[in-house]
């Protein structure tokens, strides 16, 4: 496991958290490509555990008030819950942006992820977003 999982598992060891609570940790390797804090979610109690959409809305909304509490200006998501064998790609796609909307004034947010399907979906939501605007 890299050391930032192994930093998060330290963390979650040694504190009690509920389903949809966030923690950060330091950024470890990925302070050379300037990031600073690494947000984690805690969409499920074990890692075999099922997810729900709601868990995963009400996590990113706690990340997104504790980054607006720790005066961060920008920040890079990748898909929550999308894991093979869990939540819709195109209903975690929705949710995250109706989230992210509600913060893109006050940060610069950018969706990353390796999973082309659910960047996909990410990119034609935008797209119909800009025609209805039209």
């Amino acid at each position: 496991m890299e050391k930032s999982g192994k930093r998060s598992e330290e963390v979650v060891s040694k504190n009690k958290f509920d389903l949809g609570d966030c923690f950060s940790t330091d950024s470890g390797r990925l302070k050379r490509r300037g990031a600073k804090k690494i947000y984690h979610c805690i969409i499920r109690r074990y890692p075999n555990d099922f997810t729900s959409i709601y868990v995963v809305q009400k996590a990113l909304s706690r990340v997104f008030e504790q980054i607006t509490r720790d005066k961060v200006n920008s920040v890079a998501i990748c898909g929550i819950g999308i894991e093979p064998g869990s939540l819709d790609k195109r209903v975690v796609a929705r949710v995250m942006l109706q989230i992210c909307e509600k913060y893109k004034n006050r940060l610069d947010i950018k969706i990353i992820d390796d999973n082309s399907e659910f960047i996909d979906e990410i990119n034609n939501i935008l797209k119909q977003q800009i025609k209805r605007k039209k």
